[in-house]
């Protein structure tokens, strides 16, 4: 009698668990960044005369529809002209994306492009670095546009010594590889990663009044140079481990909501699952080489890393224990049959989300639930491959090589 009374009680307690792990992650960690953030709210010594010369590379793998319209957004900023330099690695392209930013070198003259073998990211990064020689470097991806006053207002920040790093928020377009063409019709894909990315923004701008986040949106940031570290591998996140190594250097990482840029590559659910992969898999792989980090003695960066990162990744696991053991309650349980319901409502709601995805039909309330479900999928594959120790720097909107 007593081992049974174990066995109906397991699943209640390993559904509650999960349950409360879920709700902790996506609900009640955010809720309590709001009133944490009412108690600790750490000012930025922000100085608007500030103005150093400054570096932004761009890491392009034939980009040849985006590059130049990445370039002009730079040089075309309310920032001074004659203080930046453009510093352009090629990885391995085979289409004219050389050829184009050779041709904008005459027009601009500290534009720089380098040829390099195909290596991934992580590793070109790593020869494109040290050739800036500027106090402050920019990394930005080629589908990212600058906003006129993009730069004069994020540059300000690192007047703080506190701060070594600064990132801007980002709005997608969703217009292809021309910012000027009317906005398309958004699928799954862009339309939850435009609500996840709101939810997000409320996460990092608390975390940044309490100290600072522990995340990155990788398209545009910039780091002070001396905090730069060389990346150790080609299965980290480049952006998350400069942000993390920031963290290690006890410096703050801002993430400015006063700034924006806009991402104009076309999005899809296709292309966001295999990003969700990356993100999963190259971000378990830069906690474990930035381990210290997950240690109480790094304060609030250890508290934000375990909440914002690695237990969110985790939200597979929680979904899985609960589909799982709520095959196994008792009829006498309080979670019997309504969380069964529950689960077979979300899940076919995400199915008829993905069935209308198929046919081109737009209805948000199925568009949620199937981006929800495919972020987790995304992740789940994502620990998959961290487990299998895979390279995750070089990577195309097709996958992975």
């Amino acid at each position: 009698m007593f081992s049974m009374n174990i066995l109906e009680v397991i699943p209640n307690i390993a559904i509650i668990a999960a349950i409360f792990l879920l709700l902790y992650v996506f609900l009640l960690y955010p809720l309590l960044l709001i009133v944490l953030a009412k108690f600790f709210n750490k000012e930025i010594d922000s100085d608007e005369g500030f103005r150093p010369d400054i570096t932004v590379i761009i890491s392009a793998f034939n980009e040849e529809e985006l590059i130049e319209g990445a370039i002009r957004s730079i040089y075309d900023s309310d920032y001074p002209a004659e203080k930046i330099t453009v510093i352009v690695g090629s990885d391995g392209s085979s289409d004219s994306t050389v050829d184009i930013v050779k041709r904008l070198a005459d027009e601009f003259s500290n534009l720089e492009v380098y040829e390099l073998p195909r290596s991934g990211k992580n590793k070109a990064l790593n020869q494109l670095v040290p050739k800036a020689t500027t106090e402050i470097i920019f990394y930005m991806d080629a589908d990212c546009r600058l906003l006129p006053d993009t730069l004069k207002k994020m540059i300000p920040k690192f007047a703080d010594e506190t701060v070594g790093c600064v990132i801007s928020p980002m709005e997608t377009n969703n217009a292809g590889s021309d910012a000027n063409k009317p906005v398309q019709r958004k699928d799954s894909g862009s339309t939850g990663e435009d609500i996840y990315q709101k939810y997000e923004a409320v996460i990092r701008q608390n975390e940044c009044r309490i100290f600072a986040t522990v995340n990155t949106l990788g398209a545009c940031y910039g780091i002070k140079s001396q905090l730069y570290r060389t990346i150790p591998n080609d299965r980290v996140c480049d952006d998350f481990y400069s942000v993390l190594s920031v963290a290690l250097q006890r410096k703050r990482v801002i993430f400015d909501r006063d700034s924006l840029v806009s991402e104009v590559r076309q999005k899809s659910l296709s292309n966001e699952l295999n990003r969700k992969i990356r993100i999963a898999s190259g971000g378990l792989s830069t906690v474990l080489a930035c381990w210290r980090l997950l240690l109480p003695d790094y304060g609030w960066s250890c508290f934000f890393l375990w909440s914002h990162k690695l237990l969110r990744w985790l939200s597979p696991m929680y979904l899985m224990v609960i589909l799982l053991f709520s095959l196994f309650l008792q009829p006498e349980s309080f979670l019997y049959p309504g969380l069964l319901i529950i689960q077979a409502a979300f899940y076919g709601m995400a199915l008829v989300g993905w069935v209308l995805e198929k046919m081109k039909m737009n209805f948000i309330i199925f568009k949620v639930p199937l981006f929800f479900v495919s972020m987790n999928v995304g992740f789940f594959l994502g620990i998959i491959r961290f487990i299998k120790g895979k390279q995750n720097a070089m990577w195309n909107l097709e996958g992975f090589k």
